[in-house]
């Protein structure tokens, strides 16, 4: 790592969610370009995997809110976002290619 960069749980730490995914797009586009040496990649690697570790923990906080949300007062059982009607952004995606495929 050059002098004065940040560690990845560093700049992860800053981030919001929206800027952790936005930042793991970037990472995976410059990636995909295949221009850079082999130890910026594995650095670079590293980094989108801590991002969408973040993201995943983010989204399970996320649904775990709603479920809370959602539970019915009579008696106190979980509405899961399933039967609730409600699906993640992420998880509708992932949903759709599994129909077309």
């Amino acid at each position: 790592m050059k002098r004065g960069e940040r560690t990845a749980a560093e700049v992860k730490s800053d981030l919001s969610f929206e800027e952790a995914l936005a930042r793991l797009e970037e990472v995976v586009r410059v990636l995909e370009e295949g221009n850079l040496p082999l130890e910026e990649v594995l650095n670079l690697f590293q980094e989108g995997i801590s991002l969408s570790r973040f993201c995943h923990a983010c989204l399970r906080e996320a649904e775990t809110k709603i479920e809370v949300l959602l539970r019915e007062e009579e008696n106190m059982r979980i509405v899961s976002l399933e039967e609730a009607g409600l699906v993640l952004s992420g998880e509708r995606g992932l949903e759709e290619e599994e129909d077309e495929v």
